[in-house]
């Protein structure tokens, strides 16, 4: 296994691996000698969705089924006040990070309303379908989105607008070479979010010299 980082100063570099091990990446540096919980939850998740997979003898549809599952797993604390800013750091405890933003913007809700918020959900037709309930969080929410994918959106102040998690990428290679990507997308265009399983996409190829 080869790993490339984006940061300049750090090379690529080979690791020696063995069957059966677990590698977890973050968005620290990597000589960093913490280890974010979000990595650490994340190596456990996959070894037991793995281990259980195999043992029950389940097709690679389940073993995606149960990968989504890890990749939406949101144990991020909630804001408690603190500005984007102190919040930012918060998010090496969640795999999955909802919407969030500077919370001293009129416009961005704070973490805990969008979590709690039951947007509105795109169905497989591109029509919208509505809860009987929807909140403050969430028309203000719709709104940002939609505003922060504009074309030409308007200027912003540093540090201010939603951040989180927008799409989730699972890639599988069996013994032979054949590689399948899968990739959900969970909002739209228009920054509307898109029903679980109607946003993926899935591309299958074959890796050129995988046996020379």
């Amino acid at each position: 296994m080869a790993r490339k980082p984006n940061r300049r100063g750090y090379p690529a570099f080979r690791e020696t691996t063995q069957r059966g091990e677990v590698y977890g990446l973050s968005n620290t540096v990597y000589d960093d000698p913490e280890t974010w919980p979000k990595v650490k939850m994340g190596k456990e998740k996959v070894m037991d969705v793995i281990e259980d997979v195999v043992k029950n003898a389940l097709g690679e549809e389940e073993l995606v089924r149960k990968l989504y599952d890890v990749l939406d797993t949101d144990t991020l604390p909630k804001q408690e006040g603190q500005d984007f800013e102190d919040y930012i750091y918060q998010l090496r405890h969640s795999i999955y990070i909802p919407p969030i933003g500077n919370e001293e913007s009129k416009d961005v809700p704070r973490a805990d309303e969008i979590a709690s918020a039951q947007p509105e959900v795109i169905n497989g037709n591109g029509h919208a379908e509505h809860h009987t309930a929807i909140n403050n969080a969430q028309g203000r929410l719709a709104a940002v989105l939609q505003a922060t994918e504009r074309p030409t959106p308007p200027p912003q102040a540093p540090m201010t607008g939603l951040y989180g998690t927008q799409r989730q990428t699972i890639i599988l290679v069996d013994w032979e070479g054949n590689a399948s990507f899968r990739e959900r997308s969970l909002w739209d265009p228009k920054g509307h979010p898109i029903q679980r399983g109607y946003g993926d996409m899935k591309f299958e190829f074959k890796i050129d010299g995988w046996n020379s």
